[in-house]
């Protein structure tokens, strides 16, 4: 009985394997091999950029990056918040946060530039007879740290080492924001003959008081010629050719935003 009840199990044992050979054999034969589908990125941003290129010329590229979206980036220290937009790479948000508007204990801080109403802007005329203009092109941002300054890179690419470069520097117990303008690898791409021409509007918002003060104060300064200062008046409209310019101001009775 005990060789029996042995040889039964054995029996049982290689019937249980066969059977599951058997449907292994069956589930690999029923199987559907689907080859994977696979995305050639560089193709698909190759044919973008083509079509592209048809409006933007060379600065196709840049709105092929990741960066080519309504984003933002926030500089910001003790004084003040800089909110700077992907798309024209300028300060589309200004605010002092030591400062209240003209209701007080309101809690509402005085803002300079909000809501659209600051516009900066090159124009660029390209190799191709293309004009461009930087306010409607994706910049792409890098923000780094230097000692305790903020640096934020505000690049509108052509190519990979190809840019125009708007460049913000905030200190520490800082109002004022150091800004620069400069380029690399554009000689091929620009129409480096003609002169290009730098757009700055700005739409002052209420924030004293006085209405009378504020309107009657709101100038154009510009300082040029080693330090020398000069302003344009409420209502005057003047053509100057300045030498050796070091800013231009929008000023309220208090406040002023400047380049």
């Amino acid at each position: 009985m005990s060789y029996n009840s042995q040889a039964e199990s054995v029996k049982e044992e290689a019937q249980a394997k066969k059977e599951k050979a058997a449907q292994a054999q069956a589930e690999k034969t029923n199987t559907v091999q689907v080859a994977p589908i696979v995305s050639d990125t560089a193709v698909a941003d190759s044919v973008k950029i083509q079509k592209l290129k048809g409006t933007l010329g060379s600065f196709a590229y840049s709105a092929t990056l990741p960066s080519a979206k309504e984003n933002f980036t926030v500089l910001e220290n003790e004084f003040i918040n800089l909110k700077i937009a992907n798309k024209g790479g300028y300060i589309v948000e200004a605010t002092l946060k030591k400062y209240e508007k003209f209701k007080k204990n309101s809690g509402q801080l005085v803002e300079l530039i909000k809501d659209n109403n600051a516009s900066f802007n090159l124009e660029l005329q390209t190799k191709d007879n293309r004009v461009l203009n930087t306010k409607d092109l994706f910049f792409e941002p890098t923000l780094t740290k230097v000692g305790a300054n903020q640096i934020l890179s505000m690049k509108l690419k052509a190519g990979a080492n190809e840019y125009l470069e708007y460049k913000y520097v905030l200190a520490p117990n800082q109002y004022m924001v150091d800004f620069d303008i400069h380029s690399q690898g554009l000689n091929t791409v620009l129409n480096t003959s003609k002169p290009i021409d730098l757009q700055w509007d700005l739409k002052t918002y209420r924030n004293e008081k006085s209405v009378a003060y504020e309107n009657r104060y709101a100038e154009i300064y510009f300082e040029h010629n080693d330090g020398k200062i000069d302003y344009a008046g409420l209502g005057k409209q003047e053509n100057t050719d300045l030498e050796k310019a070091t800013y231009i101001a929008y000023k309220q009775h208090f406040f002023q935003v400047y380049y």
